[in-house]
């Protein structure tokens, strides 16, 4: 599984998820909002963060280390935790954010 793979899944969960009083699921809502504004309320990428989180935790080391090899970060090197603080999940979190927010922020998904 690359990055883009592991995008797409967090897309496809996040887009099950409405918050109380919202027709549209959060995924419609961060995508409409980073197209018009070119940034998007917290309290729609807070779900689509916890669905990283989860399924951080529900993926394997190889599935970990296959996503980190296909970052820009990595070099395409594997992921050694002796060089990259603070661990794989922490910073698999922060680099599946900013490539989620970038395909949310494309115009034609």
């Amino acid at each position: 599984m690359d990055y883009f793979e592991a995008v797409l899944e967090i897309i496809d969960k996040a887009s099950h998820i409405n918050l109380a009083g919202e027709k549209k699921d959060v995924v419609s809502i961060a995508r409409s909002q980073f197209l018009r504004f070119k940034y998007c309320d917290a309290k729609y990428m807070e779900p689509i963060e916890a669905v990283i989180a989860k399924l951080l935790q529900e993926w394997s080391w190889d599935q970990k280390d296959e996503i980190w090899r296909s970052v820009d970060t990595s070099g395409g090197e594997p992921f050694d935790p002796d060089e990259v603080y603070p661990g794989i999940d922490v910073t698999l979190q922060y680099e599946l954010l900013e490539y989620t927010i970038e395909e949310l922020s494309r115009r034609n998904p």
